[in-house]
């Protein structure tokens, strides 16, 4: 009967709990991705540049579009710099600037701006922002008496999303509304996590 070696065996073990240890250690010290919770994914935020009464990186949209019904424009009022973007529904209607934006899926985002309204309705949607396609939306403003108010919406996006639409927007879903509102300082940034007592909407 033919014995085999055991110092090979050892040296088999061996070899193997080096091949774990290394993996474990790479594991260990593989760097975690880190969040810039400063970046702001918007473009042209504060609508300095543009022409033609209207800013650069931002569509508009609107559920009537007839004549003389909504009217969005660039604005000289701004609350920082020299621009900002204005909406006014002389009659009931869902108007907007809107932009797309990339995102990562199952991640928390922070969606702010500044804004100034008047003459908006009480009972239906005001001015605000909202995301396209959902009735998720910020806090309302309906009349400002002429300052400019800060409005936040904390989302988390869903298993397979990878782009987002921002609208800042005076109406809503089935919620159509009259009333004038400027938008000012636009800022999405991703967030490693919720801020305490925070409202999350998806």
């Amino acid at each position: 009967m033919t014995q085999k070696p055991k110092g090979k065996i050892i040296i088999v073990i061996a070899a193997a709990a080096v091949v774990l240890l290394a993996a474990v250690a790479a594991l260990l010290l593989w760097p975690r991705q880190t969040i810039d919770e400063t970046k702001n994914l918007i473009a042209n935020a504060g609508f300095e540049a543009g022409g033609d009464g209207l800013p650069e990186n931002w569509a508009v949209g609107r559920w009537f579009w007839d004549e003389g019904v909504s009217y969005l424009s660039l604005s000289d009022e701004a609350y920082s710099g020299g621009r900002s973007v204005c909406v006014e529904n002389v009659e009931e209607n869902d108007a907007r600037f809107e932009q797309t934006i990339a995102v990562e899926p199952n991640a928390y985002y922070r969606i702010s701006c500044m804004v100034k309204a008047e003459g908006c309705q009480i009972d239906r949607a005001g001015a605000g922002i909202s995301v396209s396609n959902t009735f998720v939306s910020s806090d309302y403003a309906y009349d400002t008496a002429g300052e400019w108010v800060p409005i936040t919406l904390y989302g988390r996006t869903g298993a397979d999303q990878k782009s987002l639409t921002i609208m800042c927007r005076v109406g809503g879903y089935s919620s159509l509304n009259v009333g004038k509102a400027w938008f000012d300082d636009v800022e999405v940034t991703r967030l490693s996590a919720m801020p305490e007592n925070a409202v999350i909407k998806s």
